[in-house]
């Protein structure tokens, strides 16, 4: 009679090597990571890749809309961005651009930060924005003094705007009234009405004696009004600050549109 082999096995049963069975899960295991591996790093070139797609349209939106001699800077941010592509709504989103001009005022520096802008998919996916839709927009922007004096001369105002410290600025220059050149300065202050910057004088200083009705129409001519058209976003002007340079002014919007 023929006796069993070791630990009970039938002669000529095969045993399998040792550790035969660990390296066949090892190879699973390694597949498998490997496709994880692999699908994660597709979705990190998708996400990637869309992101840059999006920033460039919108770059060329807000430049086709304010017309800027240079591409804007379009940052958009978020973590998981191909979410954001497939709903066509973008959380958070900055813009920059160095300068703006509109007609002949000329802003600098300006940054936008967009909060909800509405991008279709279809629009990113063929590369065409038709319309992109801003929810809310908080805006920041230099006027100079040198960009503000040549704007008062392009629209017929021989005035001069500096720096007085304190918030304030002084309008200085000559201005006619009552058939008669009256030179004139004044201290200045700011304030913001609707999408304008409005300069307001004080006590007026000249050498020519005037009457109460030419003191009147001096600070009349004076009372400066000046829009900031530039702004692509800002709807509101909400805070103004003199520097020694010019004016750093900030803006909100809601409900902005860009169309193409």
């Amino acid at each position: 009679m023929t006796q069993p082999g070791p630990a009970g096995r039938e002669p000529g049963t095969s045993v399998p090597p040792t550790g035969a069975g660990w390296n066949g899960r090892s190879r699973t295991v390694a597949l498998a990571l490997s496709v994880v591996i692999g699908t994660l790093a597709l979705l990190w070139v998708a996400d990637w890749l869309s992101r840059l797609g999006a920033q460039s349209l919108l770059a060329r939106s807000v430049q086709d809309e304010t017309g800027s001699p240079e591409r804007p800077s379009v940052t958009i941010h978020g973590t998981v961005f191909l979410l954001q592509v497939i709903r066509g709504r973008y959380d958070q989103v900055d813009v920059d651009i160095p300068q703006l001009s509109s007609g002949p005022l000329r802003l600098q520096r300006v940054h936008a930060e967009l909060q909800g802008v509405h991008l279709p998919f279809h629009d990113v996916l063929v590369r065409n924005a038709r319309q992109v839709v801003v929810d809310r927009a908080t805006e920041d922007a230099f006027l100079s003094y040198d960009d503000l004096n040549r704007y008062l001369r392009f629209t017929g105002r021989s005035l001069t705007v500096e720096s007085a410290g304190s918030g304030k600025v002084t309008v200085t220059g000559t201005v006619r009234i009552l058939g008669r050149e009256v030179s004139v300065s004044a201290d200045a202050t700011l304030a913001a009405r609707g999408d304008s910057v409005a300069v307001t004088p004080g006590r007026l200083h000249t050498d020519t004696s005037l009457d109460r009705a030419s003191e009147i129409l001096l600070g009349e001519r004076l009372t400066l009004l000046v829009p900031l058209d530039p702004l692509p976003f800002g709807q509101l002007l909400t805070s103004i600050r003199t520097t020694e340079h010019g004016l750093q002014v900030q803006a909100t919007g809601t409900g902005v549109v860009l169309a193409s």
